[in-house]
């Protein structure tokens, strides 16, 4: 659908399916990992298999500075074209990088062209918006009254809803 007199395509909303996978860890990484699924697409274990080891293999060739840890999170997204692989994790202790794959069920991405620009779909933004919230209470203190940063509980506070 687009609007009328211009060419900018609009989708309908629809809630999906969100469910915590767990941690993963692939070394120096640790990710919590969430499955989203749109309406109709359920994930299997073979796609959580299978989503596993990409990621593991994407990661591996990720320069790292030697000794540090990686903590972040991984959404596997079954949506309507395709499955993504959106792996995020945070370094200097405030930057979320991220890699993403995606897999399209049939033929061509239809936007190949750009996807290295793409952030994430409007389900997933509300995944990332819980991780950096939940970075920022747990990892980054205001003051030194307020504790020091705690990796475990940032890697135990899962987003609390069942759909986005």
């Amino acid at each position: 659908m687009s609007l009328p007199g211009r060419e900018i395509t609009i989708a309908r909303y629809h809630p999906r399916t969100v469910v915590p996978l767990g941690l993963w860890p692939v070394p120096p990484f640790t990710f919590k990992v969430y499955g989203l699924s749109d309406q109709g697409r359920a994930l299997g274990g073979d796609d959580v298999a299978e989503a596993q080891a990409l990621i593991a293999a994407r990661v591996a060739d990720i320069e790292v500075a030697p000794g540090q840890e990686y903590p972040g999170f991984v959404i596997v997204h079954m949506g309507g074209e395709g499955m993504t692989l959106a792996s995020h994790w945070w370094v200097e202790g405030c930057i979320l990088c991220q890699d993403l794959l995606r897999l399209p069920y049939h033929g061509e991405d239809p936007i190949a062209g750009i996807r290295p620009h793409v952030v994430g779909c409007i389900w997933e933004l509300a995944l990332i918006n819980h991780e950096r919230t939940v970075w920022q209470k747990t990892m980054m203190p205001v003051t030194d009254d307020l504790g020091t940063p705690d990796v475990e509980t940032y890697l135990q506070s899962w987003f609390d809803e069942t759909s986005v």
